[in-house]
This record gives structure tokens, C-alpha cells and sequence, in this order.
């Protein structure tokens, strides 16, 4: 050990050659910066930095003068190394400057490797030390032919010809970027003009140098009318004969090196990410399951207030906006450097830093997961109720049940928490198919019942009182809240996708937007003969709680089969268990982050049945105490309404950087005001009508 190398930074920076550790320093870290060794992010939630503690050491001359002052971080070092130890049997010997023979450079870009050295020996080697460069050792119009004459010192020979591969003036530069394999190949004319066999080659470059090449002739002749074919490069999908046995070999052998994706290794212990072979049909049925829910019944209580042209105007501008952002969203899970955002409030974080991402999305997509939930419990027990009244007592009425409503709650409850021990996102595929056959038949059903029975004969479609002309402007915004509230499923597509295997030649935004098309195009065949059919069927006696399946068995529930009554109820219900499964796996998803990130490893079975047990009662309790959440429809979707359609314009903007006033940027910052300015608003309407006119607050007393 060198005397008065210093043990710590604050005693390097003190003592008289304090400059040069300083510069030592900051040398290490614009390397570390410079090859992307690591990246400076925000810390994750829930997590712990760890510390670190640098090292000084002065590196010598063989005189014993100092070269040059060395600072490096042994927490870096020191993990990799155990790593290597923890597999291998090996010595530490400091940095390496030759390997085989291989000459390392280290430089600031990437490293270098060389044969310099080991070049120069060769011409002395075999007594050519006289000898001339050649730049092109052979006239390469002549064409070889085998040797049919006196035989050669075959030892002597290969190792002449195996010397002349190396050329002293080149070598390899490895950098950072490109981070993606290229291959090259190409097949030469039949030249071998007694065999009739052609050469053929190939060439795999990482980081802008060669990784892998061979140069062979092929091992069976080719047909005599055939011309070989040489492939576009860079390397992409097919390989033409005689390159498919070793571009294939090679490929196979670099997997490691062809992943797209940068994988957070707790994600293999968390329920949206554990598992990741989903698809297409998984992400259509998940969106379906979620895309169409309760809160689609409501949609004609919209239309009381905005008439036949502003309804149907309002609900298409929504649809198409927020196919525009979800299509904004797939986009953007994966970044160009690899990472993969499988959590809405994760991109948010990613977006606009960790404090204002979380201010941002934390309450917005908390009630879309878990305020979803509660409803979902509620709209559930309430249905499981008129269920039991209509099958056993033949009746309607609310109060005549063997059971209270706080006991329904408490059965739908039970259910879903029953169905939730599906382990992750992926397992509950086959249940979010059920949930998305349910809830299309359920709102045709209703829909066409409506239509097909008739019109009560006291309807109407115009205002039933006079009201100010600023009570009017309230109504409309909380018409276009309950709009809004209807497209809810954005804080979890990213979770969807995030199920998704990924590669760069296979990203995962090719499916998940494929599956989304397929499912909107069904939603959109359900909510707009939903809205449209039952403002047509109700008018303005259309329930304020309950909407279309309360209008169902109050104006047509004597006139109507039991059996459609009673099947409309169980597909409600059904979509209900389905739905709280998709819509809770965010929440379950961030109590088992709490627990990895304390214990450094996967939840154990009982503690992943314990959280949803937990979460399930918690919602139950939530249901019971607040009964009256359904009616702040319109207030919970304007405060919900940027996460649907403002912010992920805004991150488009931060995330992509489109070129400033080009067409993408300017239609992602008019779209994601014009979004935030229009929550601002539905949440002012929402709020002015439940001061002005009230709501129907029953504290623990569920109806």
C-alpha cells in the first residue's frame, strides 16, 4: 500500500493534494456518466439509497513517482466482484491491460481492443522481417483451385495463413450505443470452378464492432442455375441459405444481448408483472372488462341535459379523444432506452419527477382502482338483492328481503375477495373474458328490452323546471362528468401491457394496441345504443341512481319475462366480480410493493391472501359508511378526467420531445389544456349542483 493514501472523501479533499483527488473524482463519475454505466433517476416508492464509499489509491511509475491519482465507488465495485466470486473461482488482480494476448484501452466513449503488440512479433516470428505491406494480399480476379501438385509442410502452412488474419493498423471500438445487434451477410458467386460450391459469410456487430463473424464454403454444391442471394442489412428477419444454420446458431447464442426491455427485478414478485405472456386476446379481454362497466348504465341520465345532438356529440368527441390518449399511452410504456412503465403512476413519476407525478395521479388513479371497487361492491350487493326478490318473493321492493342491504354487501364481498386469490394480471384472463361476455350481453339486453316495450306514457325530453341560467351551465358540466366517467380504464392499460413479453423485434405496443382497436370498436357497439337507446326509452324519468337497470325494473318490470329480468341481474353481477378483480390488481399490486421492497424477496402465499382480504374488507367497510359515493358521479369523473385525456398528452411532450410547433406538438398541448381546463370546470359544476340542490347523504345506512 502506497503511505498517506487517504480513507475517506472529506480527508482526500483536505489534505494539500486535495486538486487532484477533486479531479480524480469527478473523472471516475463523468466515466461512470459517459458510458452509461448507471443512470440518475428518482428514487422508486418505497424504496431505501444505498451508501457507498470511494476509494483513493495513487498509481506509480516504475520510478516510484506517482502517474496518476485514482478515486473509484466500492459499493460498485465490491457487488460486481462478489457476484463473479459467488459464481466463480477467482483471484482479484486489479484492472486488466492484456487478455489473450488482446490489448485493452479504456477511454471515455467505450473500450478498445488491439493486437498491436502481438503483430509486430509476427514477421520476426517466421523470418519475414524484410517484408513488405501488402494492402491486398491476392489478386482477387484469380480464382483457386486445388492443389494437385507436390504437397506442402501442412503445420507450417495453417500457421502462416492463420497468422495473416491479424492486421496491425486496425482495431475494434466498442461503444455505447448502438445498443442493438446488426448483422450483416453476403454470399459470393460460385467460385470454385471444380466443385461448384460458393463462399458465403456473415458478420454480428454490438456497439459498432464485430462480436461474431465466420467466412465458409458451403458444404454441398449448388444448383447450376441458382445465383445466390445477398440479403438487405442491416439483419432483420430472414436468412437466406447458406447463412440460416450459423446466423441462427450465433442468434440463439446472443438472446441475452437481443432484449428490448429493462426489467425491475421486483417486478417477477408482483401480480401485474410476475407473469408476462400475455397477448393480444388477453388485452382485449381485460379492456373489455374494464371498458364497460355500471357506470355505462348512467350514460342516458347525460343525455337528460344535453339533448339528442350535444349528448351524441359529447360522447363521440370522448370516445375519439380517448382512443387518441390510450393510443399515447401504449406508445410511451416503453422508453427508447428500455424501460418498461407498468404502472400509470410510475410514468407519472417518470414524466414530471417523483413529487409532482405523484400530486398529479396518486388520488385520481387511487379512486379509479379502489374507488371502483367500493361501487363495484355496492352496484354488486344491491343487484345480488334485486336478484333474490325477483326469483324467490316475485317482487321489487327494496325492503322485503330475508337479507339487509349491509348483508348483500357483505355477500358480493366475499365473492370477490374468494375470486381475487388469483395469483397476478395474466391468471384472471379466462375471468375477464367471462366479465366482458357478461357486460355486452347485459347492456344489449337492457338497451333493446327498453326500446322493444315501449315508452311510458308520461315521458318527456324537455326541461321539467325552470332553473337559472347558472344552474343550467352546472348541469351541463356534470352531464359531461358522468360522460367522462364512463372511459375510466386509462390507469390501467399500462398495467395490461405491462403483462406483455417485449423485444425489439417484437415490442409489446403491436399487440396491446391491437387488442385495444378490437375491444373499443365492441364498447362503442354497447355504450352508444346504451346512451342513445335508453335517453330514447326514458327520457327524463330516467333514475338518477341506478340508471338503466333501475328504469328496466321500475317501468317495464311487470311487462317483462322473469327470466330476462332475472338473467339481466346475474350478468350485472357477474361483470361486477369480474371488474373489482381487474380494477383491485393495481391496489394489490402496490401492498405487495410495500412488502418485497422491507423484505427483499416475493410475498409469501398467506401474506398475498391476507393483503386482498384486507383490501376487500376495508372496501366493504368503505361501501357500508359511504353509500352515497354513486351519486358524485359527475365530481369523480371530472377530478379523474386528466388522467384519461390531459395528462398523457403531457407526457407525449416530456417523454418524446416532439419538435417544437411541429403538428404532434402542438395537438398534444391544445388537447392536454384544453383537458385540464375542462376538469377545473366539471369539477366546479359537479361541486355548485350538490351545494345548491344536495344529495341524499346516509352515513352506515345503505339503501
Amino acid at each position: 500500500m502506497v503511505e498517506n493514501e487517504p480513507a475517506t472523501y472529506r480527508e482526500a479533499v483536505s489534505s494539500s493534494e486535495g486538486p487532484q483527488w477533486k479531479e480524480a473524482v469527478k473523472s471516475e463519475i463523468d466515466f461512470i456518466l459517459q458510458n452509461h454505466t448507471l443512470e440518475l433517476v428518482d428514487l422508486p416508492p418505497g424504496c431505501k439509497p444505498l451508501g457507498y464509499r470511494w476509494i483513493f489509491k495513487k498509481k506509480l511509475k516504475p520510478d516510484g513517482t506517482i502517474d496518476k491519482y485514482k478515486a473509484s465507488n466500492e459499493k460498485m465495485i465490491k457487488s460486481t466482484k462478489d457476484m463473479l466470486k459467488s459464481k466463480f473461482d477467482m483471484n482479484d488482480m486489479g484492472l486488466a491491460d492484456v487478455i489473450l494476448g488482446v490489448k485493452i484501452t479504456r477511454t471515455k466513449s467505450g473500450l478498445i481492443l488491439s493486437q498491436t503488440h502481438y503483430v509486430d512479433k509476427i514477421p520476426e516470428k517466421f523470418n519475414a522481417n524484410d517484408s513488405n505491406i501488402a494492402r491486398t494480399p491476392i489478386d482477387p480476379s484469380q480464382h483457386l483451385v486445388k492443389n494437385r501438385g507436390e504437397p506442402v509442410n501442412q503445420l507450417e502452412y495453417s500457421r502462416i495463413i492463420g497468422s495473416l488474419i491479424y492486421t496491425r493498423e486496425y482495431e475494434l471500438h466498442y461503444n455505447r450505443y448502438p445498443v442493438v445487434i446488426e448483422g450483416h451477410c453476403d454470399a459470393n458467386w460460385i467460385s470454385g470452378i471444380n466443385d461448384s460450391r460458393a463462399t458465403s459469410g456473415y458478420i454480428l456487430t454490438l456497439g459498432g464492432s464485430a462480436i461474431s463473424w465466420k467466412s465458409s464454403k458451403q458444404t454441398s454444391p449448388s444448383p447450376a442455375n441458382s445465383i445466390p442471394m445477398t440479403p438487405k442489412s442491416p439483419f432483420i428477419t430472414r436468412v437466406m441459405t447458406p447463412l440460416a444454420s450459423p446466423m441462427k446458431k450465433a442468434i440463439s447464442n446472443l438472446q441475452g444481448y437481443l432484449e428490448f426491455t429493462k426489467l425491475n427485478p421486483q417486478d417477477e414478485w408482483l401480480p401485474i408483472t410476475e407473469s408476462r405472456n400475455g397477448n393480444a386476446f388477453y388485452a382485449a379481454f381485460h379492456t373489455l372488462s374494464s371498458g364497460i362497466g355500471v357506470q355505462a348504465l348512467v350514460l342516458p341520465l347525460a343525455f337528460t341535459v344535453l339533448g339528442w345532438v350535444w349528448g351524441i356529440m359529447s360522447l363521440s368527441i370522448c370516445f375519439v379523444w380517448q382512443m387518441y390518449t390510450l393510443w399515447l399511452l401504449i406508445q410511451l410504456h416503453e422508453s427508447p432506452f428500455g424501460t418498461r412503465y407498468s404502472r400509470y403512476l410510475w410514468l407519472s413519476m417518470a414524466t414530471f419527477g417523483e413529487k409532482l407525478g405523484k400530486l398529479m395521479t396518486l388520488l385520481p388513479t387511487i379512486y379509479l382502482s379502489s374507488g371502483t371497487c367500493i361501487t363495484l361492491i355496492m352496484i354488486g350487493g344491491s343487484t345480488l338483492k334485486l336478484l333474490y326478490n325477483t326469483i324467490v318473493d316475485n317482487t321489487w321492493d327494496e325492503n322485503n328481503s330475508s337479507l339487509s342491504m349491509i348483508e348483500w354487501y357483505l355477500v358480493f364481498t366475499c365473492l370477490a375477495v374468494v375470486l381475487a386469490q388469483l395469483p397476478n394480471l395474466n391468471s384472471i384472463a379466462g375471468v375477464s373474458l367471462i366479465g366482458s361476455i357478461a357486460s355486452v350481453s347485459y347492456c344489449t339486453i337492457i338497451w333493446t328490452v327498453s326500446v322493444v316495450e315501449g315508452r311510458p306514457s308520461s315521458i318527456s325530453y324537455e326541461e321539467t323546471k325552470e332553473i337559472s341560467q347558472v344552474a343550467r351551465v352546472c348541469d351541463v358540466l356534470n352531464a359531461l362528468g358522468i360522460v367522462a366517467f364512463a372511459f375510466r380504464g386509462h390507469n390501467l392499460v399500462l398495467e395490461i401491457q405491462g403483462t406483455m413479453p417485449s423485444t425489439q423485434k417484437k415490442p409489446s405496443r403491436v399487440p396491446m394496441w391491437k387488442g385495444v382497436k378490437y375491444s373499443y370498436f365492441i364498447i362503442a357497439m354497447c355504450l352508444f345504443p346504451l346512451a342513445i337507446g335508453g335517453y330514447s326509452a326514458y327520457g327524463n324519468l330516467m333514475p338518477t341512481t341506478g340508471g338503466m337497470l333501475t328504469a328496466l325494473y321500475k317501468y317495464h318490470g311487470q311487462s317483462t319475462s322473469k327470466a330476462i329480468l332475472g338473467s339481466t341481474s346475474t350478468l350485472v353481477i357477474i361483470n361486477s366480480l369480474t371488474s373489482f378483480q381487474i380494477y383491485a390488481m393495481p391496489v394489490f399490486d402496490n401492498l405487495e410493493l410495500r412488502y418485497i421492497t422491507k423484505t427483499n424477496g416475493p410475498c409469501p402465499w398467506w401474506v398475498r391472501a391476507g393483503s386482498r382480504v384486507f383490501f376487500g374488507a376495508l372496501a366493504f367497510f368503505v361501501a357500508v359508511a359511504l353509500p352515497f359515493l354513486p351519486s358524485l358521479a359527475g365530481l369523480i369523473g371530472g377530478i379523474a378526467l386528466p388522467v384519461t385525456l390531459a395528462y398523457p398528452c403531457f407526457m407525449w411532450i416530456v417523454m418524446k420531445k416532439p419538435e417544437k410547433y411541429s403538428k404532434m406538438w402542438w395537438l398534444n398541448w391544445i388537447l392536454g389544456c384544453l383537458g385540464m381546463t375542462l376538469s377545473i370546470l366539471l369539477v366546479f359544476g359537479a361541486v355548485w349542483t350538490i351545494v345548491t340542490r344536495g344529495i341524499e347523504v346516509h352515513f352506515f345506512k345503505p339503501k
